[in-house]
């Protein structure tokens, strides 16, 4: 036979028939180029043909005589209102395999009814490739696979023997069995990328199912799909091997939107059998009884995730089996009947649990945040997460806690806006453990280690200056930042903030007033009457006035307020304070814990007060500086921490 390719043109179903029957066995990879139109029938070739290891590429979208091609698969329509839609095989019962490859591109296939797969069923020992193409209102009625069942040969080592399915939207497909939009099994390699599955059904694997020993389930839309019976209402995965894409993993789950998936038992979003890194995705909404976000059973690694508003009894955010580092995951706003969190069992003694750098908060259940149960004296390493300590069962025989926060508000820029990022200001920033293998990136693609340390959480602080004198690493940048965001200062002018320059106390004034009012506060037009040194149109004059009606001020002497003099550090401690706690504040007596401010100095009580208030920690060396000039980025520091902005 001769080994060249041959290119068909198609118009109508008899001639799509014709095309695909020679390209059974004629010795050519094949192209059939199919015009634009419906193609009713359905057309299952599995029991009669037997394609050659050679290539059948299906492409839809051409005009009238395939001069041109619009590859939009709404154009091409292949359509079975009884049976399978498309049934292609390189398999002969008992006589094995041969490496044939096919490819579907830009066709919809719809309305198929087959025992399974009832759009598109493949065997072939090749690769299985469908891209850019729509596969909806399919049903496998007996088994795997509503709207795509590929097999591969069991324990054969011919061809590639892998499926790829990019680009392509799945959806309102069901199965009896397995995977309502997808079932693959026996494949060495899968990939499924940039696609949407959405509002697929089957026992288990509602959305995908995939047994393989390599797979990539890579910037998908997972969304709406259930799991009637047991596991996996978006995806259900079981790892079979070891292909070294991250790491040394067979499996890589990234990127994917996986949302408002139901399972009746386990992983309402991912349910995950074996060796798996599961990165930088968005489980959201999904639930099961075990694990309503996720659930995984190790080896594996769950890196850079967010999973929130998910609901189970046990885990609604993750339920983790077995060997798993938990590292940089987001898990909140979770709902459980037992455990809102992330519940951990661990089976052998050779397993080893490591949650590290998460944050686990606003969770809710009986158990909040964290539950570990250990059958088999294994290790758990609980290291540097923010979770409800209270709450929390620790059960492993050797468990190891090291820097976690109890419950700290992570400050999410916009919680109820669903946006998980962290402030500047949070307490997270720079507060994890640098483990081996974090990936480069976080959750949004930023730089993982922005500032020398880990943030706690899936999500990295980038910082960006609003000044040109402010860098990044300005030991007071995020004060000054906070402030420029909260509004109560646009800088001195030319996009300098003057960090180093002293506060006049008319500048202060402004400050104080913002801070205690809200950044567009105006409080009313200065009279010119309290101060004989600040007139009507002075700069700050009503803020100044202002201050002096609310008792923060009574002026620097003789009805005077000095608005040019440079405010020093025992003045701003009254100030501070006053503002903070209403005029008539008197600060508790002091105790004498700077080694600069005695106990007979004026202003003692305020400054050992401020300090006590973790608003000041002094100028360094157990001293406060009570005289020195506050400078604007001190200025930055006392008011974030005076009003917790």
């Amino acid at each position: 036979m001769p080994a060249y390719a041959v290119t068909f043109c198609v118009d109508s179903g008899s001639a799509l028939r014709a095309a695909l029957e020679t390209s059974e066995n004629n010795g050519a990879d094949d192209v059939i180029r199919i015009v634009q139109g419906v193609y009713s029938g359905g057309f299952d070739l599995l029991d009669a043909f037997v394609f050659e290891g050679r290539s059948v590429t299906m492409e839809g979208g051409y005009s009238n005589g395939c001069v041109s091609r619009n590859p939009d698969p709404v154009n091409t329509v292949i359509e079975s209102s009884g049976g399978k839609v498309l049934g292609l095989s390189a398999c002969v019962l008992l006589a094995g395999c041969e490496s044939g490859d096919f490819t579907i591109d830009a066709i919809t296939l719809r309305g198929g009814v087959a025992r399974e797969g009832g759009a598109l069923t493949v065997f072939t020992a090749g690769s299985v490739t469908v891209s850019n193409s729509i596969l909806t209102g399919n049903r496998a009625t007996a088994v795997d696979g509503g709207a795509v069942n590929v097999a591969f040969p069991l324990f054969s080592t011919v061809g590639p023997q892998s499926l790829r399915i990019s680009d392509s939207e799945i959806s309102d497909n069901i199965a009896a069995g397995d995977g309502g939009g997808v079932w693959v099994g026996f494949g060495k390699t899968v990939s499924i990328t940039d696609s949407r599955i959405t509002s697929n059904s089957a026992a288990e694997g509602g959305g995908i199912f995939v047994g393989a020993q390599c797979a990539e389930i890579v910037n998908n839309v997972i969304d709406g799909n259930v799991a009637q019976a047991n596991e996996g209402g978006g995806l259900l995965g079981v790892s079979s091997g070891d292909c070294g894409l991250l790491a040394g993993d067979a499996w890589l789950i990234s990127g994917n939107q996986i949302t408002n998936n139901t399972a009746q038992l386990q992983g309402g979003g991912v349910s995950m059998r074996g060796t798996a890194s599961i990165i930088g995705n968005v489980i959201t909404g999904n639930s099961a009884s075990s694990g309503g976000g996720l659930r995984v059973a190790g080896p594996a690694r769950v890196v850079n995730n967010l999973l929130v508003d998910n609901t189970g009894d046990s885990g609604a955010g993750a339920a983790l089996f077995d060997s798993v580092d938990f590292i940089n995951n987001t898990v909140a706003e979770n709902v459980g009947t037992e455990v809102g969190g992330v519940w951990a069992r661990l089976g052998f003694s050779d397993f080893i649990l490591n949650v590290i750098n998460n944050i686990m908060v606003g969770n809710t259940g009986p158990v909040a945040d964290l539950q570990i149960i250990d059958d088999q004296n294994s290790v758990a390493n609980i290291l540097n997460n923010d979770f409800d300590h209270g709450s929390a069962i620790l059960a492993a025989t050797m468990v190891t806690m090291q820097d976690n926060l109890d419950a700290i508000d992570p400050q999410f820029v916009d919680a109820a806006g669903a946006d998980y990022r962290l402030k500047t200001t949070s307490s997270l920033v720079n507060a994890g453990t640098n483990v081996a293998n974090l990936p480069e990136t976080d959750l949004l693609g930023n730089q993982r280690i922005a500032a020398g340390r880990v943030d706690i959480g899936a999500y990295e602080v980038v910082p960006t200056s609003s000044f040109i004198d402010v860098p990044t690493d300005y030991w007071a940048f995020s004060f000054i930042e906070t402030l420029a965001g909260s509004g109560i200062t646009a800088g001195c002018g030319g996009d300098n903030y003057c960090p180093e320059d002293p506060v006049t106390r008319a500048q202060m004034a402004v400050f104080l007033e913002r801070g205690m009012n809200g950044s567009n506060f105006s409080p009313q037009a200065a009279s010119g009457n309290v101060f004989l040194d600040v007139g009507a149109g002075d700069f700050a004059a009503s803020f100044i006035e202002q201050l002096f009606q609310d008792g923060i001020t009574a002026g620097c002497g003789n009805n005077n307020y000095c608005p040019n003099a440079t405010v020093t550090r025992d003045q701003i401690a009254v100030f501070l304070l006053r503002a903070k706690h209403g005029a008539s504040y008197s600060p508790p007596p002091a105790t004498g814990i700077f080694g600069d401010v005695d106990l007979s100095y004026w202003a003692v009580h305020w400054i050992e007060q401020l300090a006590a208030e973790g608003i000041t920690a002094g100028c360094g060396g157990v001293n406060y500086c009570p005289d020195a000039p506050v400078t604007r980025d001190q200025m930055a520091v006392f008011l974030v921490r005076t009003f917790g902005l």
